[in-house]
Parts: C-alpha cells; sequence; structure tokens
C-alpha cells in the first residue's frame, strides 16, 4: 500500500496511502556569495526527482495585511516575525493534506507555485536520475514538501514534521537576494521592502528566530544544518534526499 510523506511544498494526485511523512525544509544564515544557492532549489529539485509531490509554502499563510504587527523601535511592518504568519491553519492545512492521503485543501491557494526563478535548472540531468534511482522503491508514495522561513517556531506546527531540514546562509548571501526582489503580493496588495529594511527588521529577526539552528552546540531541534558555505547546490540536494530516505526507514 503506498505511504505518503510531507517534506514541505505543493500538490499531488488521489493516491490512497497509510502513512504521511512530514519534511520540513526551511533556509537561514550562511550561505556562500559564489552560488546563487536558494531553498526553492531544494523543494523544486524534488519536484521533479519524486513522482508525487505536495508543496506548501509558508509565505502563503501571512496574515491580513491589517495585522502584521509593526516593529516598535522603527515603526516598520514586521513581516518577519512569527507573529505575522496564521501558524494555526499552516498547521490545519498540513494536517489535511495528511489525512486526505496527499490532496491539499480545496482552499488552498499559492501564489509562491507561480515563482519560477527557483535555480532548480542549474542541478544537471544526471544528477536527477541519479536522485530517482535513490527513490526506486518508493514510487508509490507521496510526499509533501513544507517550504518555509521559520517553519519550527511555533510548536504544534514542528511537531507534524517527520524529518526537518535547516539550511543556512549568510548576510551577505541572503541581503543580496532580498533586495534583488521588487516586492511581495500580499493578501491584500503588495509590499515594498523600505530602504534600509533587511538590517532594521529581515537580519535581526532571522538571527532571533532560528538562534539554537545556528548554534552548533544545540542538538534538541532534530533538524539536519546543511552549511551552504561548506556544500554544493548539488552536494545539498543530495544530503536532502537522503535525510528524506533515512526518515522513511524510521517507524
Amino acid at each position: 500500500m503506498p505511504k505518503v510523506y510531507t517534506i514541505g511544498i505543493r500538490q499531488v494526485p488521489k493516491i490512497r496511502c497509510d502513512r504521511v511523512l512530514n519534511i520540513g525544509i526551511t533556509v537561514d544564515r550562511r550561505a556562500p556569495e559564489r552560488r546563487p544557492f536558494q531553498l526553492k532549489t531544494v523543494t523544486r529539485t524534488l519536484q521533479k526527482v519524486l513522482k508525487h509531490v505536495v508543496i506548501i509554502y509558508q509565505d502563503d499563510f501571512y496574515k491580513p495585511d491589517d495585522q502584521i504587527p509593526v516593529d516598535p523601535t522603527t515603526q516598520l511592518a514586521n513581516w518577519d516575525c512569527p507573529e505575522a504568519l496564521d501558524f494555526d491553519r499552516l498547521r490545519q492545512t498540513i494536517q489535511y493534506t495528511r489525512q486526505n492521503h496527499g490532496r491539499l485543501p480545496p482552499e488552498y491557494s499559492s501564489t509562491e507555485v507561480r515563482n519560477t526563478h527557483d535555480g532548480s535548472s542549474s542541478v544537471s540531468d544526471a544528477t536527477l536520475q541519479g536522485l530517482r534511482a535513490m527513490f526506486h522503491a518508493r514510487h508509490d508514495d507521496i510526499f509533501v514538501l513544507v517550504d518555509g522561513f521559520i517553519l519550527y517556531h511555533d510548536p504544534s506546527v514542528a511537531a507534524e514534521f517527520d524529518s526537518k531540514l535547516f539550511f543556512i546562509a549568510s548576510y551577505a548571501t541572503l541581503k543580496q537576494r532580498r533586495e534583488s526582489r521588487k516586492g511581495y503580493t500580499t493578501a491584500d496588495g503588495y509590499w515594498v521592502d523600505p530602504p534600509e529594511y533587511f538590517d532594521k527588521i529581515v537580519w535581526p529577526e532571522c538571527v532571533r528566530w532560528n538562534k539554537r539552528f545556528l548554534d552548533n552546540t544545540q542538538t534538541d531541534h532534530d533538524a539536519l544544518v546543511i552549511d551552504t558555505d561548506k556544500h554544493t547546490i548539488v552536494q545539498a540536494v543530495e544530503a536532502t534526499a537522503q535525510k528524506v530516505l533515512d526518515s522513511l526507514a524510521e517507524p
């Protein structure tokens, strides 16, 4: 009987399964400037490799614009704190997908799925073929990939994941990536970062909420931390695939 495994992404056929493996994939602090590493490179590559894949994007779970907290120091809207996100709805979406064998809730509509600048084209066909061979015995199973930036902050959401991955990236890389985007579609409109928004809001929040993953002495989070300063994109994808397979071997 096919099984369902959740990893952190979107879309899947109606296949009956008796187990869901939730795998969260998130990114933070120390990626090298010389490689255009993106979180979506990993998730979209897995989407090409796995036969049945669902992707859920945390960015689709922001609260309405008028409910985004205002930073008391800068008086700027803070889109990078946990309070800006609807974790209850995210948890319910993950649970629904598990209980319904890889089918997303009918009301779930993603804006992130239309973002095609994901870097997955940099992964060669030979690498994709090798990854498909790794999952050959799992071709009937369903994988749900959950892609986000503070996935593990809320305990009720973190508890949904059978496997967790965390990519660390440098200040310079994250700043360049953030400032290269023109803006973001929000629940009620469009947001453009004000000047110095990365240094005043994004980076401090990034460090604040992901500190335990960045401290090498803390191992209570159960996440595989992949340092992209030390790994190529291909190595990061292969490490992710192995982490998924290791999770499948667990009872």
